[in-house]
């Protein structure tokens, strides 16, 4: 795909200014009034960031020219709305869009001045901010000068993501580094044509369901249908909520199905993205966040906690003889607990086997997912009962947090497969939408007081969770730690092998290798880094705020990413730099752990790899390649004079693409002291 793109960016390289023009042209269109709505201005201003941060253009230039785009181009929307103040309204296409209009009248009122200046970051209204002020006849001067000081801050602010995206493209391989801008690129602007398509589409499918819903059940009630009787309102006899509900009853049932047909078959595909999802949880796992995700896991949704709950809970819907829903909130616990125990004792799914003692129980479905879904579901939908839309929509989106934070946990715990938590998010959907069905059939005029029955189901589960925490928690900090692989090897058997003992490629996050280990060193780090560091060697900077200014400005700075390369789960030891006098390209050398122990010193694996400039990236084959590099092996021997190296080959097993301008060998470089 990036081939698509490399000529456009090498043109833009060799050409700053025609850049600057390009930024120009789009931010001064998208701050037109109207037209604005039509430019995805957020996108594309990422996206020449993203350029910005990669090197590929200059960030002085590109900024100068996007302020100037967005003062004049919302100067102008100003100016056509102050001069023709009094006929805009009826102007296409102007006459199009009432609702926007009324909508930024009624945000410049409520803000006053100021909402000039907010406007400019608010994206509905952004665009027609200057349009509105012109049409209030705001002064000129006033106006004038919020327009500067916004579009100084407006224009950087958007491409700050696009930066930060461009300048991590250190974490890739070098002949990586350009196609991670791009698809990333590519992704936010596929996300933001994805997020109005589902707007839109989402309004049609709400409509067109509703009609046809409607349809359905009122002949469903014109012909007195068992159905209908068993499912109606009392109090709405004529919503066809009910039979809403039913069908997507039906729908997540037929898709957790399917999933559970998929897992007794042991499908590969599922397999293989089961493997992909844990290796990238493995990737992310840290010690320190461990007891949080063990807290969140336990307070939320460990359902000895939400089962005590729940018991609290009934026994003050008893009080108030609130009977229907103490009816209820059995059948949805028992349902549950029912289904876990019968899913569990009928699939036998294994756990992911990477932590020091996973539970002994079996995987498939998660219960701590379904427990919580059911639970604070069903409490979401108590509080909501005949209450406000906004009470509704804010104790389902509390709801939805919790769930999902309890779902994060169990896989960041590493204890849970991803197709067990979609399970039983399904699971849980179909049961509670049942249980909500049956429900409102019986009841639909019950009003409940929200803070005592809050306060009831917060303070069981803090007592019984914190009961449970002090005694749990403990052994499952010691136990939901990741295994750490430990291999012995004899010092001469590692150095006289043709062929390498250790691994010969670097997995990505998700398992899929990425890169060649080509390194295998024997030493003590500080003697290495001493080593490397008389030969020039110097320390690769880290992403920060001084880091990316200095990119920049435009010098010579090798960035390390924001987002560490990893090997075994850890994070490189060493990353050290140097700039090759001959081809003035950048050697960029990481070292790990091996995971190897030998009885005399530590036995480190990693790479070195050349960090191209831009241009040479862009190349489409060998044959138009200005410069051939050299094989970067000989040039790191070069500096080890102090050491022994013995070059050792493999055969390729891995289909990892390479620079065309980079002569490569299928070699390992084995390296340790000469004393040995």
């Amino acid at each position: 795909m990036e081939h698509l793109f490399k000529p456009l960016i090498l043109w833009l390289h060799l050409h700053p200014t025609s850049a600057g023009l390009v930024t120009f042209l789009i931010t001064f269109f998208e701050s037109i009034a109207i037209l604005g709505l039509f430019i995805p201005g957020s996108v594309t201003l990422s996206a020449i960031g993203g350029l910005v941060g990669s090197g590929v253009v200059p960030a002085p230039t590109i900024f100068i020219w996007a302020i100037i785009g967005a003062i004049l181009g919302d100067g102008l929307s100003f100016w056509i709305g102050y001069r023709y103040h009094h006929v805009i309204r009826k102007v296409w296409p102007i006459n199009r869009f009432p609702k926007l209009i009324t909508k930024g009248e009624e945000f410049f009122a409520k803000h006053g001045g100021k909402g000039i200046f907010l406007g400019r970051f608010v994206g509905p209204v952004r665009p027609i901010m200057p349009l509105i002020a012109g049409m209030l006849r705001v002064s000129p001067r006033k106006f004038i000068v919020v327009d500067i000081i916004s579009g100084i801050l407006w224009a950087p602010c958007y491409m700050i993501p696009g930066i930060i995206v461009g300048a991590a493209a250190a974490h890739f391989a070098p002949d990586k580094a350009i196609t991670y801008v791009l698809v990333l690129l590519l992704c936010i602007f596929i996300l933001w044509v994805v997020f109005w398509l589902s707007k839109l589409f989402l309004r049609l499918l709400i409509r067109s369901w509703q009609k046809i819903s409607d349809y359905h059940w009122s002949r469903l009630q014109k012909h007195h249908h068992k159905l209908y009787k068993a499912l109606r309102e009392h109090t709405h006899p004529e919503k066809s909520r009910p039979l809403s509900l039913l069908i997507f009853s039906l729908f997540f049932l037929i898709i957790f199905l399917l999933l559970l047909v998929a897992v007794l078959t042991k499908s590969s595909w599922l397999v293989d993205f089961n493997m992909a999802i844990s290796n990238f949880f493995q990737s992310v796992h840290n010690p320190q966040y461990v007891p949080t995700a063990i807290a969140l896991s336990i307070y939320l949704g460990k359902y000895s906690v939400i089962l005590f709950s729940a018991f609290v809970l009934g026994i003050y819907l008893v009080i108030r003889r609130h009977w229907n829903a103490v009816s209820y909130l059995a059948i949805a616990m028992g349902s549950a607990v029912a289904v876990i125990v019968l899913c569990k004792e009928l699939v036998h799914y294994i756990r992911p086997q990477v932590v020091l003692q996973a539970p002994a129980t079996f995987s498939f479905p998660s219960g701590h997912t379904l427990m919580s879904f059911v639970f604070w579901g069903y409490i979401a939908f108590l509080i909501s009962h005949n209450n406000s839309k906004l009470l509704k929509r804010c104790s389902y989106t509390i709801t939805g947090c919790i769930v999902f934070l309890v779902a994060l946990s169990r896989l960041y715990l590493n204890i849970h497969w991803f197709t067990d938590i979609i399970a039983s998010l399904l699971l849980g959907a179909c049961i509670l939408s049942v249980v909500v069905l049956f429900y409102r059939c019986r009841e639909c005029q019950r009003h409940y007081k929200i803070w005592p029955l809050i306060l009831i189901v917060l303070l069981a589960q803090i007592i019984f969770g914190s009961w449970y925490y002090q005694h749990h928690a403990k052994h499952q900090l010691q136990d939901f730690q990741l295994k750490q692989s430990i291999s012995h090897i004899e010092n001469s058997t590692w150095w006289y092998t043709p062929h390498s003992l250790l691994p010969i490629y670097r997995p990505n996050r998700f398992g899929q290798a990425s890169e060649v280990l080509n390194i295998q060193w024997l030493g003590e780090l500080s003697t290495i880094t001493a080593n490397l560091a008389e030969h020039g060697w110097k320390p690769a900077e880290r992403f920060g705020i001084d880091a990316l200014k200095s990119q920049l400005q435009g010098k010579n700075v090798t960035m390390l990413s924001p987002v560490p390369l990893i090997y075994q789960h850890q994070q490189p030891l060493l990353v050290m730099t140097k700039i090759d006098k001959a081809s003035k390209a950048i050697l960029i050398l990481r070292l790990w752990n091996s995971h190897y122990l030998t009885p005399i010193e530590h036995l480190y694996i990693g790479n070195i790899s050349y960090r191209l400039p831009i241009q040479h990236l862009l190349w489409h084959n060998r044959a138009s390649c200005k410069q051939i590099y050299a094989n970067v092996l000989p040039l790191l021997a070069t500096d080890l004079n102090a050491w022994s190296t013995r070059r050792i080959s493999f055969k390729n097993t891995s289909n990892l693409s390479q620079s065309p301008c980079i002569d490569t060998s299928a070699e390992i470089l084995k390296i340790r002291g000469r004393v040995y």
